[in-house]
């Protein structure tokens, strides 16, 4: 392709797949397309060859195709079923010096199309022939068999008088012809006379174009209506026989008039002639016949006499609506001179209209009102602070109602006092000293209940003279002058605002007026609510500006109200200003411009604004910070309010000066081979000439609209338009036309002027360079998004469009889609922040954190890194920053967790877990800035110290219960411990002292037998009682009784031992239920302590226990008539009372006490 370079530039540049073959068949190119489609390298097939890649092709006409073309030169365009897809491809051979070139695209949606519509022609009930020039018949459809009864093998072939030799075709001949000829379709009614009878069809005949628009044959497909035909005649023959009686059943009132005129040739009256029954009910008038209308009704307006008059005498037709005093209403009248009766003669056809103009008096209410409410939108949209907006709906509504005064206000409570809190207002004269501020709500003089039901109040006081005064009046005195109409705003049952409007004079408030107040005061209030909700949205541009950051993008925003460009943080980088300049006079900006794009620039902006459309440029500034000239790139759209005059832009622009750079030493390189491709300039346009035809064929396959269009100059050699030299088949089936070669490009399509293309085209011929963009074209009924791309060849311009609509459509979602999270981020219950590490200033912060400190967005980034030491608790700074630097080391990519205390505005400690990670890294992999959430634990923190303080009392509560059961069973054993010795002691040991002294007094002598075997027998009597006492003591301290025959009887042995003066009743239920023998020894020693308790203190006579296991519980019921004693806590309780105590605590039982003289009950509970 060395000979062929712009050939090769262009194949490259479009969309189509080719390739070129030498004359042994080898790959001499591919171009990109060709390369995707093979799914190869251009290297690994460049120079082999095509059958050794392919060897399946051989078997394909595509072998025969490619080799004729070779061998023999000649040109071909096949189709065949690609051995590498498997799907249908249309191929194009071409012939050229070196082999051949092929170009080749998908055409498997066309076959499919194809065998759609061949079902569809041969299944239709139409008859559908196809004739050539010679007007034989080359094609019929089956619908011809079944409606002629002429088969396909006599037919094929024949002309039409062949075919249908005593029909008169003359007619359809002609047409046939005449498409031929202009290659415009023709339609034609005929009739055919068959056996059956006459026939009748509507035919239309439509041209069937080669490749270059000319005409190669005619398609007539003919409808048989036959039926509808004779069902038009039937009507017809209806409808005249209706035609009689329409006059008397249309409901529009019709009467003939003969006019009477006085002797100066003036109309004075009328006389009827005639009339339909509508004409009784639109006037009612009755007995007609012969009267005149004065005579009917002498209050007729003169207007109708002149009017009907001057028909008359002009025989001229009127057609007019006006006001009837005979029905109180409105007529539509049609009148015309009947000259076939008389020259006095005119008819009147009428319509009772006065339905339809009282709507249309309503509209016009309508539309008076949705001009005022355009109005107040208008000038609502150019404020976005809430008191901006009350000032400026005051001013509309006082405007529009010629109030004296009218204000939106608050409705506020302080120490549960209403108040109306009065920020802006409108007052017609300025001398009245009345000024916004907080006023009691009792000045109104109407209850608040009374406005929570949500209804209108009309106040009217009469008008008072107002003394001179210097101070400024209350709200008092100005509601008790004059009419008021003040409208509650109830939102969730609650009293939020009123909207009030005063007139000093006498007003009589129409109902549309009171309707117009109550909508301006919900609009106001959804005004002021959504500027909150604007406001709370700008947070979110930070979280945009993250995004445009990293896309190396900046924002910016022009309002002309106030000169101001408001531009995000990469702005002063881009355009070199002063550190932290993020907004600055629009004539800086201008300023920075280049001198020679300056004027472009603003005129750019003012025409985006003004026409509130997009826009899409590049111009040069000159930094501020070094003066070097950088390339802006700006995308954005205008906004225009008329009512307010104002202008604004909103955008986004970038730096491209390093793509500008690589341009223009593009061009400069272009330029030097330029220089030294005009030396050669004949031999390179012979070439070009030569490819043209290929070039074309290549056209003809892509699915983009192409064109080559040829500069048309005036006299100063300005370009004026172009001459579309050659189009695509895409480009006529995008516009629908076929005849745009030889026209006028710009004249055909108007809209590429106002788009913008002209001039880019323009451009694209004076630089050069090739220029691609993306546009909307809403004329000549297009209404699509397309992509363009024009390059230069010569004196012409090869210029591409593809259809991006569906493309847009998907970026419009994605947009939304990114507004609906940034949403999300900003609703967050979490704190969001991101951090500058190199300035310590937090540039992101959502509402979470701005409720913690009080204090705005703006205000944060500000702050800095004030904002750490001011808010973070100075014990937990130090691990705080040390915390950041963690987050710096390098490739670092874990997140950083750290729980500190913040100390909030109002100086309450936040306990605050934060979770932070790296954002963005700088050139040299140094961290710059970080994002991360954070959660405020303080709530879970206190009730983790709440739990250890509870924890803590619990353990000491434990130790102390401990210490007192300690005690108490120390006390319990000491005490068990001094009953057994005193029981030994007094018990054991005296018996056996007794026998002690007894065997001392045994006399060894043999006269002193009788009195040793004395001593003998008392010692042993004194024995047998030392072991019963010592079974006794055995018995108290380990009763085997319990372990050899169980809890009840060792209850009973208790009861039976104890018997004495007191009189012991044991009974038990629910004890057969098995217990641990821990349980039962427990149950065993209380009963025993009770039973010892109540023969020590109670002294009484009976005494009752009682042992009861229900539901997991036991419960020990110990009851006698005793003297009782004092359980009020101020005497100190007996040991064994404790030892009890401690027992039942041990066991988590229950002990209740309840003692009075001659009675003491006291009642054991615990679990088993």
């Amino acid at each position: 392709m060395s000979k062929f370079p712009d050939v090769a530039h262009i194949l490259n540049a479009i969309p189509l797949a080719c390739y070129m073959l030498d004359h042994q068949a080898n790959f001499i190119y591919i171009n990109e397309k060709a390369e995707k489609f093979f799914k190869k390298d251009k290297s690994e097939m460049l120079g082999k060859n095509v059958w050794t890649l392919f060897p399946d092709s051989k078997k394909t006409n595509y072998f025969k195709e490619v080799n004729e073309a070779i061998n023999n030169k000649k040109q071909s365009t096949f189709e065949y079923i690609s051995v590498y897809t498997q799907s249908w491809i249309k191929l194009n051979v071409n012939p050229i010096a070196e082999g051949v070139v092929i170009s080749f695209s998908c055409i498997e949606k066309d076959k499919h199309n194809e065998n759609l519509y061949k079902t569809l022609v041969e299944n239709t009930p139409d008859v559908v022939t196809k004739w050539d020039h010679q007007l034989h018949l080359v094609y019929a459809n089956a619908a011809l068999i079944e409606k002629t009864g002429i088969s396909l093998e006599d037919a094929i072939g024949k002309s039409h008088p062949e075919i249908w030799p005593h029909a008169n075709i003359a007619p359809l001949i002609e047409k046939i012809k005449l498409v031929f000829k202009d290659g415009n379709t023709q339609t034609l009614n005929m009739s055919f006379r068959t056996p059956k009878g006459t026939v009748f069809y509507d035919i239309k005949i439509a041209p069937e174009f080669t490749v270059n628009g000319k005409v190669k044959g005619v398609i007539a497909i003919g409808r048989d209506i036959t039926d509808l035909t004779r069902s038009q005649e039937s009507f017809n023959a209806q409808l005249r026989h209706k035609y009689t009686s329409l006059f008397n059943s249309i409901n529009q009132g019709f009467c003939i008039i003969e006019m009477i005129w006085d002797q100066h040739g003036n109309a004075v009256d009328y006389r009827f002639v005639e009339a339909n029954p509508s004409f009784q009910k639109q006037t009612g008038i009755n007995n007609y016949e012969g009267k005149t209308i004065r005579e009917i009704w002498p209050e007729h307006e003169t207007h109708w006499f002149e009017i009907y008059g001057n028909i008359a005498k002009t025989q001229t037709s009127a057609h007019f609506e006006l006001p009837a005093a005979l029905i109180a209403g409105w007529y539509e009248v049609e009148a015309f001179p009947i000259r076939e009766l008389g020259e006095n003669m005119v008819g009147i056809l009428f319509n009772d209209i006065s339905e339809r103009k009282k709507a249309e008096e309503i509209l016009k209410r309508s539309e008076e009102r949705q001009r005022y409410l355009l109005k107040l939108m208008d000038s609502v949209n150019a404020y976005s602070d809430p008191l901006e907006i009350q000032e400026a709906v005051a001013k509309i509504i006082g405007e529009h109602l010629n109030a004296d005064h009218s204000f939106y206000a608050h409705v506020t409570k302080i120490n549960n006092v209403p108040y109306l809190q009065i920020e802006r207002l409108y007052k017609k004269a300025e001398d009245v000293k009345f000024k916004p501020s907080l006023y009691p709500f009792t000045d109104i003089g109407i209850a608040l209940e009374e406005f929570n039901v949500g209804k209108t109040h009309i106040v009217s006081r009469p008008k008072k003279q107002r003394k001179s005064s210097k101070s400024n009046l209350s709200l008092h005195q100005i509601l008790n002058n004059g009419i008021w109409a003040i409208v509650p705003l109830v939102k969730k049952e609650k009293l939020v605002a009123l909207l009030m409007v005063h007139h000093q004079e006498q007003y009589l408030w129409p109902d549309e007026h009171i309707r117009l107040l109550e909508e301006t005061a919900e609009r106001t209030w959804s005004y002021i609510e959504q500027s909150k909700m604007a406001s709370a949205l700008t947070h979110s541009e930070e979280q945009l500006t993250v995004a445009l950051t990293a896309s190396n993008m900046s924002t910016f925003h022009w309002l002309s109200k106030n000169g101001k460009v408001v531009v995000s943080p990469l702005s002063p980088t881009l355009f070199g200003l002063k550190e932290n300049s993020f907004s600055y006079e629009d004539s800086q900006g201008f300023v920075m411009v280049h001198p020679d794009d300056m004027e472009l620039h603003r005129q750019t902006l003012e025409a985006a604004s003004k026409e509130q459309k997009e826009f899409h440029h590049t111009y040069r500034i000159i930094r501020p910070v070094d003066g070097k000239i950088a390339w802006i790139e700006e995308r954005g759209k205008g906004i225009y309010h008329p009512l307010s005059g104002i202008l604004e832009v909103r955008g986004i622009h970038w730096d491209v000066t390093l793509q500008k750079t690589q341009t223009e030493r593009a061009k400069e390189a272009e330029e030097k081979y330029r220089i030294q491709l005009e030396k050669d300039v004949y031999l390179r346009t012979k070439e070009l000439k030569e490819s043209r035809d290929e070039l074309a064929a290549i056209y003809n396959n892509t699915l983009m609209a192409m064109s080559v269009l040829t500069a048309v100059r005036n006299d100063d050699h300005q370009i004026i338009d172009f001459t579309i030299a050659l189009t695509n088949k895409a480009l006529e089936t995008e516009t629908g036309r076929t005849d745009l070669i030889g026209k006028r490009y710009l004249q055909e399509f108007p809209g590429i002027k106002k788009v913008g293309l002209f001039d880019m085209m323009v451009k694209v011929m004076e630089t050069g360079v090739p220029i691609s963009n993306e546009y909307f074209y809403p004329y000549e009924d297009f209404n699509k998004w397309y992509s363009c791309m024009f390059v230069k060849m010569g004196d012409s311009l090869l210029a591409t469009n593809l259809d991006i609509s569906e493309r847009k459509i998907a970026e419009q979602l994605f947009k939304e889609n990114s507004a609906m999270i940034q949403g999300i981020a900003n609703s967050a219950p979490d704190m969001l922040y991101a951090i500058n590490l190199e300035s310590m200033q937090q540039f992101y912060s959502n509402y979470r954190i701005e409720q913690l400190v009080e204090k705005t967005h703006s205000e944060i980034k500000k702050m800095g890194r004030d904002f750490f030491e001011k808010f973070i608790h100075p014990d937990d700074r130090e691990r705080f920053y040390a915390s950041l630097n963690e987050l710096k080391k390098e490739n670092h990519r874990e997140i950083k967790s750290l729980t500190y205390r913040l100390i909030d505005a109002k100086g309450k400690i936040h306990w605050i877990n934060s979770k932070s990670t790296v954002y963005i890294r700088d050139g040299e992999g140094e961290l710059t800035h970080i994002v991360g959430i954070s959660q405020d634990i303080t709530q879970q923190r206190d009730l983790e110290e709440k739990n250890r303080q509870l924890t803590h009392e619990r353990i000491q509560l434990e130790r102390k219960q401990q210490k007192e059961i300690l005690k108490a069973t120390l006390n319990a054993q000491e005490e068990e411990r001094k009953r057994i010795a005193e029981s030994l002691h007094n018990g054991l040991g005296q018996v056996l002292y007794g026998v002690k002294a007894t065997l001392e007094r045994i006399n060894l002598s043999e006269v002193a037998i009788e009195d040793n075997v004395h001593v003998l027998n008392r010692s042993k009597e004194l024995l047998s009682m030392c072991i019963q006492e010592s079974r006794r003591i055995s018995h108290e301290l380990m009763p085997s009784i319990l372990e050899d025959f169980g809890l009840k009887a060792a209850i009973r042995d208790i009861c039976t031992q104890l018997k004495g003066e007191t009189h012991f009743n044991c009974t038990f239920s629910g004890t057969n239920i098995p217990l641990d023998k821990y349980i039962q020894l427990a149950i065993y020693r209380i009963v025993q302590e009770l039973a010892q308790n109540i023969i020590k203190h109670a002294f009484a006579k009976a005494a009752q226990i009682n042992i009861s296991i229900t539901d997991g519980q036991v419960h020990i019921l110990a009851k006698d008539n005793g003297r009782g004693f004092e359980n009020n806590g101020k005497k100190h309780k007996g040991i064994g009372l404790k030892t009890i105590e401690s027992k039942v605590k041990l066991l988590n039982g229950t002990i209740k006490i309840k003692s009075v003289p001659q009675q003491t009950v006291i009642h054991i509970q615990f679990p088993i």
